[in-house]
């Protein structure tokens, strides 16, 4: 169920040895904001995306069954009593049979909330009841095998519910959008205690003594009965999902970027790490490693005692890579279960890792270029080959290849800066270590700067001096090496060279590109050489093959050698 238990810890005590390899992955079509987090039991998967429920193989990530509720489903799945429940926006909860995907009840249909309001709480089943709530202010109770009414009416407040319902014994927690915290007594369908905690309230989470949650950029902790205040620690940003509680400490995820721990009794920080991009899920903690998902689509393993990073995973690099790239968040818990870490992002694809599945693959380096300035001073890119490139060209192209057209240049001035190297460098398997990536010109290591979130890679190749002279590279041939490894140690080293004759006057600018004509290039069948969606590809010294454009967005080709 949605973060393993009734009381919504978050904790599960499997563990795994990261770092992690991508096993499968299985997509839909693109599903923003999608915060439904998958339910695993034994060789099932089980997720929503674009109103489908999937049934899916654990060992294989294909799809075994699907189920269309013909609504946006916005909360997780819950696997209880022998069925699947899912609620919908449309206000409609399913039970699902999990080996086939067909309706459970005798009633043959879903239940339907009484103004169809939407159900954004995951299901909760109790002692056979099975209690959801929706934005229509009202928290029902059905019999989970039968789906008939346990309560005549339905508890009604004065605001949506739209947060996860956390169970502490007969007691039931839970905030709405009004940002009051709701303490309910089941068994006297009694309401106890209600306090304003703030505007922007995540949904609880509790222990025996406490109930911890966080309200206008603030996490408290109170007492479950008085709801007095027990400790509280301001954030400089927004929580978006309940905090977790695992090893006597509360971990807390941000849209500042960082994750926070505190000690539960006392709300003293232990720690905090940034993981470079906000957080609008909450993270999951699996033994004494805490995984989380962030904006962008990256994947962090933290040491959850000191918060050490441990591994690291940007997904689906090569799609998002670039300055063409795709971007897409992950808004759901990670789930850890059965020996693999599964993560479901807003770009409809459920991605499944494990420690002990093989990756062969070596990192990738591509679009590799030389930046520097154009006569006017506009900058300019200048593509690179290394003999592997050629080689591979010569064997696709056949005889219509001219190795004229992908030689360097006869002579590049270099006296002008920026003098760079640019290339994107990411990798699928296991992820980049970025601290491992190595860059030399002719032997000497220079100056690096990577950035993950677009996998580009810009080395220094000429630095401003201190002294007033004009910095420049000598005439002849250089070599430009670079070498990265990812996380389960495969590594790939390539190696450029170009020449460089400062007798040569400074490139001419490239001419704006024209629009591309519908239709044209890709392998979507167009003319060979274009690369649809990249303004300036495949006139000039590129001949049949396209690359995409570097830092400056499509300057290559149209220069005269």
């Amino acid at each position: 169920m949605y973060k393993y238990d009734l009381r919504h810890t978050g904790f599960t005590p499997e563990r795994l040895s990261p770092p992690l390899a991508l096993w499968w992955k299985y997509s839909t079509d693109v599903d923003r904001d999608n915060i439904s987090a998958p339910a695993v039991a034994g060789n099932m998967v089980y997720y929503c995306s674009l109103g489908m429920v999937y049934g899916l193989d654990v060992e294989t990530g294909s799809k075994v069954w699907e189920f269309p509720t013909q609504s946006a489903i916005r909360t997780s799945p819950t696997l209880a009593a022998g069925l699947l429940f899912v609620g919908t926006d449309s206000g409609d909860l399913f039970a699902l049979r999990p080996e086939d995907g067909k309706l459970g009840w005798p009633i043959g249909s879903a239940i339907t909330t009484d103004n169809s309001r939407a159900i954004r709480t995951p299901p909760v089943v109790i002692e056979g009841v099975l209690y959801f709530a929706a934005d229509d202010g009202k928290l029902y109770a059905v019999d989970s095998q039968t789906g008939e009414d346990i309560w005549p009416r339905p508890m009604q407040f004065p605001h949506g519910l739209e947060t996860a319902l956390c169970f502490v014994g007969r007691r039931l927690f839970f905030t709405d959008r009004g940002g009051v915290l709701h303490l309910i007594d089941l068994a006297r369908r009694q309401q106890l205690r209600a306090l304003t905690v703030g505007r922007v309230a995540s949904p609880p989470v509790a222990d025996e003594q406490y109930v911890y949650l966080v309200g206008d950029r603030r996490v408290m902790a109170l007492t479950n009965r008085s709801f007095r205040l027990r400790w509280h620690q301001d954030l400089d940003g927004f929580v978006k999902g309940t905090p977790t509680l695992a090893h006597g400490n509360l971990y807390v995820t941000c849209t500042d970027g960082y994750v926070y721990a505190f000690v539960t009794r006392t709300g003293q920080l232990l720690w905090k790490q940034s993981v470079e991009n906000g957080v609008l899920a909450p993270a999951t903690v699996a033994g004494n490693d805490l995984y989380v998902g962030t904006e962008g689509g990256f994947v962090f393993c933290l040491n959850a005692a000191t918060g050490e990073v441990k591994w690291k995973y940007k997904l689906d690099p090569r799609r998002t890579s670039g300055e063409s790239r795709a971007v897409f968040n992950v808004l759901a818990p990670p789930v850890v279960a059965n020996g693999t870490l599964y993560i479901m992002a807003d770009d409809g694809t459920l991605y499944a890792f494990r420690p002990d599945v093989p990756d062969v693959g070596k990192p990738w380096i591509e679009e590799a270029q030389l930046v520097t300035s154009a006569s006017d001073g506009s900058g300019i890119a200048v593509p690179l080959y290394d003999e592997e490139e050629i080689q591979a060209l010569r064997e696709d192209e056949g005889d219509d290849f001219k190795e004229e057209d992908y030689l360097q240049i006869k002579g590049l001035a270099a006296r002008q800066l920026p003098f760079e190297f640019y290339a994107l460098i990411t990798d699928e398997g296991s992820g980049l270590v970025e601290d491992s990536i190595v860059a030399t010109l002719d032997g000497n290591p220079k100056p690096l700067a990577y950035d993950p979130k677009t996998g580009a890679l810009t080395v220094t190749l000429l630095e401003r001096e201190k002294a007033r002279v004009k910095p420049r590279l000598e005439d002849g041939n250089h070599t430009i090496m670079v070498s990265a490894k990812d996380w389960f140690g495969n590594e790939i080293v390539r190696r450029w060279t170009f020449k460089v004759d400062n007798r040569q006057p400074l490139l001419e600018p490239i001419a704006p590109a024209q629009p591309q004509m519908p239709g044209i290039g890709g392998e979507e069948g167009g003319l060979p050489g274009l690369e649809r969606g990249y303004p300036g590809f495949g006139a000039g010294r590129r001949g049949r093959r396209g690359r995409r454009g570097g830092p400056f967005g499509g300057l290559f080709g149209g220069f005269e050698q």
